[in-house]
């Protein structure tokens, strides 16, 4: 919340900016919606996870500790972006610079550990001696900026430039511990603030429905290729107003 906030006083900044000097002012406000496919998280074991007394009587010499698990999980975005121009650039060249925030959700998880030797005189192997799971859900807050280049249509103008989308995160892991495949305790953990980043190109258009002086509703569907540790696409749908 303190991070919105704090963006939010930024943007309101950048429009008193404008208003004085009349050279970078506010040009359009837009709710969007992106759809992405692929998205790389990785999973590692929670300190407290792996200092508990249980994972250490269990596990301690049967685990792997320090391993690292990718996934791939779609992501979903919903987020609101301020568009910016410049008078004594844009209006000649019709480039944008585009700022946004919003909540990005990138997929669930659930690690398992489970340990099922039994001691060599034991004769129940119907059921896990110990198993440790760890629910993970990665909710996150992004930032994300572009610098657009953009026709000059009076209905539709396309548009195409270069963006940066970082996400901050801080997981609430739900763990339960298990015992010949009964539940015996359960508790949250946090593993610290995690960051993710990547590179986009995005192509797209928008429909307008301008009023007065190119004022007016509009609507915009962009397709973008994004580069993280491999590359991958999405999609977005937005619908906006141009000041």
């Amino acid at each position: 919340m303190k991070l919105i906030l704090i963006i939010f006083g930024v943007c309101l900044s950048f429009l008193s900016i404008g208003q004085d000097t009349n050279n970078f002012y506010l040009n359009s406000v837009h709710l969007e919606y992106s759809f992405s496919g692929r998205v790389s998280r990785s999973t590692t074991l929670p300190n407290q996870v792996k200092d508990n007394g249980f994972y250490q009587y269990y596990f301690g010499e049967y685990g792997v500790p320090d391993r690292v698990i990718n996934n791939i999980y779609v992501s979903n975005q919903f987020g609101v972006n301020f568009g910016f121009i410049f008078d004594s650039y844009s209006k000649k060249k019709n480039h944008e610079l585009l700022i946004g925030f919003g909540y990005q959700n990138s997929g669930e998880y659930t690690d398992r550990l489970t340990r099922n030797n039994y001691p060599k005189d034991s004769t129940n192997y119907t059921k896990n001696l110990a198993e440790i799971t760890i629910d993970q859900k990665y909710r996150e807050i992004y930032l994300n900026g572009a610098w657009l280049f953009k026709t000059k249509g009076k209905k539709i103008s396309f548009h195409s430039g270069l963006g940066f989308n970082f996400a901050i995160a801080n997981p609430d892991y739900l763990v339960s511990e298990f015992e010949n495949g009964i539940q015996i305790n359960q508790y949250n953990v946090r593993d610290g603030i995690k960051t993710y980043t990547n590179f986009y190109i995005p192509i797209g258009f928008e429909v307008k429905r301008n009023k007065k002086r190119g004022k007016g509703f509009v609507f915009g569907f962009d397709y973008s290729v994004r580069f993280l540790t491999h590359i991958y696409s999405s999609f977005s749908i937005s619908l906006g107003y141009k000041y």
